[in-house]
């Protein structure tokens, strides 16, 4: 082996070690044994985090050893915390439970409906509101932007070539964009700046 080659197996062995460590990694499913899809799988109080994919696995690299706690959550299932003592490849099955909400009980009235006393109270108050609304200045910003992906060579019998430049080699590029600060105030009638 010569130096350029020793150089080389050096610095790509020197990326890995740094890269990662290990992998903590298994399924999280329900009770019934279904796969839960897209559940967050995550070490607590880090960066660190992954969701599982549709069949219910996940795999999360972590890049040292050390007592780690990974948190499992999903929509309508109770959060799940595990305590693991990380020193390598680590296999995990977590089963969520589905989460039991109960609500407390209301009663319905059909004598008065609340939404028509905020109305009346809006219209008592019309000509206060009104007041605190005849004068005030917003600060607007407004991007558009149009980008296109894998533009054809012709558009009926024309040559499109590469729109000036806007095209890359996948013919693909931004080919319109706009930026807009404005100041808009309101004094009985509205001005744009």
């Amino acid at each position: 082996m010569d130096f350029f080659e020793k150089l080389i197996t050096t610095f790509t062995l020197l990326i890995l070690s740094n890269s990662t460590f290990g992998q903590l990694v298994g399924k999280v499913s329900d009770k019934q044994g279904n796969s839960i899809p897209f559940a967050s799988v995550y070490i607590e109080s880090s960066t660190a985090g992954t969701t599982t994919y549709n069949n219910g696995n996940y795999s999360l690299e972590i890049k040292k050893k050390g007592t780690y706690t990974v948190v499992y959550q999903f929509l309508g299932y109770e959060t799940q915390k595990k305590e693991i003592n990380f020193s390598g490849y680590t296999k995990l099955n977590i089963i969520l439970l589905e989460e039991q909400i109960s609500l407390e009980e209301i009663q319905i009235n059909s004598k008065e409906n609340p939404a028509d006393i905020i109305i009346q109270k809006t219209i008592k108050n019309k000509k206060l509101i009104k007041s605190q609304l005849s004068k005030h200045t917003v600060n607007f910003y407004s991007r558009g932007i149009l980008k296109i992906n894998k533009a054809p060579q012709k558009f009926l019998g024309n040559e499109i070539g590469n729109l000036g430049g806007d095209l890359d080699s996948t013919r693909s590029g931004i080919i319109y964009l706009s930026e807009t600060i404005s100041i808009i105030k309101h004094q009985k009638k509205t001005k744009t700046v």
